[in-house]
């Protein structure tokens, strides 16, 4: 063995601490995760009317019309990424999933309405 491995000391996996949780609990961050996701999203297509010459029902409204419905939504989802790696640099990689889980939600979403 080197002096480079004696030396080497392992540094702990990171990861949730499943031992720590119930299945309650998990269900509950995943949830809080995905809430957070949606209201994200929300808060992104609010985002993204303010910078429109129509109020944000108007707005919505005529992008579903003209179909552009699914660029507001994938522009929404780009707030995402702040919830993300907030609950990612806290070590809260339950909500971490949740946050995940809602996004694929979006995509789905996303694809349903470019596919009409």
């Amino acid at each position: 063995m080197s002096e480079l491995d004696k030396n080497h000391k392992k540094t702990p996996r990171k990861g949730p601490p499943e031992h720590l949780y119930s299945k309650k609990k998990i269900v509950a961050e995943v949830l809080i995760g995905f809430g957070v996701t949606i209201l994200c999203n929300l808060a992104g297509i609010y985002f993204v009317t303010e910078f429109s010459d129509y109020e944000t029902m108007d707005f919505l409204k005529e992008s579903v019309r003209n179909g552009s419905i699914s660029s507001v939504i994938a522009l929404g989802a780009l707030m995402d990424f702040l919830a993300f790696f907030v609950f990612l640099k806290k070590g809260q990689f339950y909500r971490v999933r949740g946050v995940l889980m809602g996004v694929i939600a979006a995509a789905f979403v996303v694809l349903y309405f470019k596919m009409n």
